[in-house]
């Protein structure tokens, strides 16, 4: 099977056609065709002998047009917001083996304000436990990290509190739409010979855009 593509440069959009042939009949299966936004330069001719490479070179230059018009449009990406609330799930002890056993961990949460200009303002940092009754909470006041400033929140390897399936409920806010914080949990234990380690990431429950 062979892909025969080609874009020619247009001012305010671009067409890529791709055309598959059939090496067998020789006949040629209908166009599929793709469109972007932009200028464009012109597709490179791909050849194929299957079908899945077929499909992978359609794929590649779809993206590569993607990429291209977002870049000539001027458009970007970044994720703004002006407030969350998030949900931190942590493991202050973890299962093993067939006795079900349990290791006791220490977790670290760490709060990364990851604008470049404006401060975030962190005003909830709640501790609950498996059954989802609150425990504690680590913060006494609103805290304001500075840009690309980072905070944490330990629990101890001998805090049993938690259970194996304990969470954290995190709230920040910003006067400005920022580049939201990056929340991060890394847990770490060992007894004897076993040792664990793993990390795990915030799920957003509310945001303000």
């Amino acid at each position: 099977m062979t892909i025969i593509g080609g874009a020619r440069p247009r001012t305010a959009r671009t067409a890529a056609i791709i055309r598959f042939r059939d090496r067998m009949t020789g006949r040629h299966v209908p166009p599929v065709t793709i469109t972007a936004r932009g200028p464009l330069g012109f597709a490179k001719r791909e050849h194929c002998r299957s079908q899945p490479g077929a499909l992978k070179a359609l794929a590649l230059l779809w993206a590569a047009l993607s990429f291209d018009a977002a870049v000539a449009a001027g458009e970007t990406r970044t994720h703004l917001a002006r407030s969350q609330l998030l949900y931190v799930p942590i493991y202050s002890e973890i299962a093993y083996g067939d006795r079900r056993h349990t290791l006791n961990l220490s977790a670290t949460v760490t709060v990364r304000n990851t604008d470049r200009k404006n401060p975030v303002k962190i005003t909830r940092v709640d501790y609950f436990d498996t059954a989802g009754r609150f425990v504690r909470s680590y913060l006494d006041e609103p805290r304001l990290l500075a840009p690309m400033a980072a905070t944490d929140y330990v629990i101890s390897g001998a805090d049993r509190s938690g259970g194996t399936a304990a969470s954290f409920l995190i709230a920040w806010e910003s006067a400005e739409a920022v580049s939201p914080p990056h929340i991060e949990t890394v847990m770490i234990g060992a007894a004897a010979t076993t040792g664990i380690s793993f990390s795990s990431t915030a799920e957003i429950l509310e945001e303000r855009p």
